[in-house]
């Protein structure tokens, strides 16, 4: 046996060892083969060295013809070491493609848009992790074979359908477009979807690839913003036209003043014939009418007088039983649920009466064949995030007064305009417009807030939330009636820039005992005082004048004569003698219209107050 049969017979046997080895890592197929052919190689040789050489003697004389032997064993073990290079070369790039195609899984699977892809028939061949979960299954491999008829969104999948046959027919792409999607819940969603033609390797479509994102929070969001807008804008309208509704009483309740005041005194007259009474009649009648106008537009304005205490609600609403009964008629149920342990409210409980009344009336026509009013009292306590998608209302404890009736409710554009002054659905003839107007502004003057939620044939509910106030409820103190002489001897300084009503109570005070100065201005008042200040015994001013405000006069005034009562007369509320357009403690006022009962009244009031109150700020 030569040496280099010896070699031969090692390299094949270490190409079989290495070939085995590999194997067992790599098991491939095509490293098998090699390590059958590799070991028949070898088996082969060794069979015929033993048949040919029994001794196995070794020889270092080669043989020429063995070298092909050694030959093949060599291309042998080359070959089991390219082999393993290609079978490594593959693993690794399969490894790779396996690797990337997880990392391309996760990033589907980790991106908050849905994805998905169907083919020609509509069916779902794919989609990732989230989407599938929308569509109520619990992994994408499930949705394979799937169409939308069968998901959770079947009751939206007719316009889905319509999408994927325009995409797939036509190849044209629908980009970053808005739908709607309806759950089997009932749930509603809105999503912003794209949709593309799925194309092959030749430009084919075989089907539609798409995302989309779950816009459901932005479109609250901006329907909240959109409602937000529109409430401040309702808010600014209404703030100018009170201004302008409230500016107009101004100046209409002079007006009228003069004409109730001269009609009175015309009425006085015994002599006056009968026919001109009745015309007289009739003037003041119409000049009544005018005022009650002119207190509807002041309470819509937030600028009529208050004279507000600390009351527990449920003593109003309670208290007014009676008379809503009769008021809303017998085919309209009643029902009043007081919260027992109602807090406290500051309010006039006057005003708080015809906010009740106005409403229950309003109810009532929206129930011309009957139906169920119901009054409820709560404390309730309003939040940031109620307050942040309310304009106007302020975070902070409350006393909730609703009134719901099941009615024929308003529509959103009714809605909307509910409380503008001169505003109503009713016939000619059946309303000025003014009751839900004098509400808001009652309301919003005591520091509240108003809020109507309705939806045309399923009724209204109108909210009125009261600011809570920790105090004790203040008792009315009534006064026992006396009867007092409207005729006096004193001296009244009367400041009033408006020349008609300046005239009108000059008269109506000499006329009756009293000595009166007038001036227009605050200028021509001081100048008064200066001469005769000592005898003035009342000062009569309108709480609006030119260059000085009534009260600014009044303090003036008392530095020098701190003695002097103070009566103010205006036909709207002014900061300057009202906070907040309440009447302070101790204030002396007269509301325009007045009459000569009422001014003569008022007048002799305040001059007969004990002079420990005299000062006009005390009474």
């Amino acid at each position: 046996m030569s040496l280099i049969l010896v070699l031969s017979i090692l390299i094949r046997l270490a190409a079989l060892g290495w070939a085995v080895a590999l194997l067992r890592q790599l098991r491939d197929w095509r490293m098998a083969l090699l390590c059958v052919m590799v070991g028949l190689m070898a088996l082969r040789q060794i069979l015929t060295l033993l048949a040919t050489d029994p001794t196995w003697s070794i020889s270092l004389v080669g043989n020429p013809e063995e070298l092909p032997g050694l030959l093949v064993s060599a291309f042998a073990l080359a070959a089991v070491f390219g082999l393993e290079r290609i079978i490594s070369e593959q693993r690794d790039a399969t490894n790779s493609l396996r690797r990337s195609q997880r990392i391309m899984k996760l990033v589907m699977d980790t991106i908050p848009q849905r994805l998905f892809w169907k083919d020609r028939a509509y069916r779902y061949i794919g989609c990732n992790k989230v989407f599938a979960r929308d569509a109520g299954l619990e992994s994408p491999e499930q949705i394979i074979g799937m169409n939308d008829f069968e998901l959770a969104w079947k009751a939206s999948a007719h316009l889905y359908r319509a999408d994927d046959i325009a995409v797939i027919e036509r190849g044209v792409s629908k980009i970053n477009y808005e739908e709607p999607q309806v759950r089997v819940d009932g749930t509603e969603l809105w999503l912003r979807t794209t949709k593309l033609p799925l194309r092959d390797e030749s430009g084919e479509v075989i089907g539609v690839f798409g995302s989309y994102e779950d816009i459901t929070e932005h479109k609250r969001a901006e329907q909240q913003r959109q409602e937000l807008a529109e409430q401040l804008r309702q808010a600014q309208k209404m703030e100018v036209v009170g201004q302008l509704a409230g500016g107009v009483a101004h100046d209409f309740n002079n007006l009228l003043t003069s004409i109730l005041g001269h009609g009175e005194i015309l009425l006085r007259n015994a002599t006056l014939a009968e026919s001109v009474r009745r015309d007289v009649e009739e003037i003041r009648v119409a000049a009544e009418r005018g005022a009650a106008l002119t207190r509807q537009l002041l309470a819509f304005s937030r600028r009529q007088v208050l004279v507000p205490r600390t009351l527990n609600l449920n003593e109003v609403v309670v208290g007014l039983e009676g008379m809503l009964r009769r008021l809303i008629g017998e085919d309209i149920e009643l029902a009043i649920d007081p919260d027992r342990d109602l807090g406290l409210v500051r309010a006039d409980p006057v005003q708080l009466e015809q906010v009740i009344l106005n409403l229950a009336i309003n109810a009532r026509d929206a129930m011309p064949g009957g139906g169920r009013l119901v009054l409820q009292t709560r404390n309730i306590e309003l939040d940031e995030a109620f307050a942040d998608s309310h304009v106007g209302f302020v975070p902070g404890a409350y006393v909730l007064l609703s009134v719901q009736d099941n009615g024929c409710g308003m529509d959103a554009e009714t809605r909307r305009q509910a409380f503008e002054p001169f505003f109503t659905t009713k016939e000619a003839g059946r309303g000025t417009g003014l009751g839900l107007s004098m509400v808001y502004g009652i309301v919003q003057q005591s520091g509240g807030q108003v809020w109507l939620d309705s939806e045309t044939g399923k009724g209204t509910v109108c909210r009125v939330y009261l600011p809570r106030v920790a105090a004790t409820a203040e008792r009315v103190k009534v006064k026992p009636a006396q009867a007092r002489s409207q005729r006096g001897s004193e001296t009244v300084l009367l400041v009033e820039d408006e020349q008609m009503v300046r005239a009108l109570a000059r008269r109506i005070l000499e006329d009756h005992g009293y000595t009166v100065l007038s001036a227009s201005d605050p200028k021509e008042a001081l100048k008064l005082m200066d001469r005769h200040g000592e005898s003035v015994s009342l000062l009569l001013a309108d709480v609006v004048l030119p260059h000085m405000s009534g009260r600014d006069l009044a303090e003036r005034l008392r530095e020098t004569w701190p003695a002097t009562r103070v009566l103010y007369m205006s036909g709207y509320m002014h900061d300057t003698v009202h906070g907040r357009g309440m009447l302070e403690s101790g204030v002396a006022f007269l509301q325009k219209p007045f009459g000569v009962e009422s001014l003569l009244r008022k007048v002799r009031e305040v001059l007969d107050e004990p002079s420990e109150a005299g000062s006009g700020h005390e009474l």
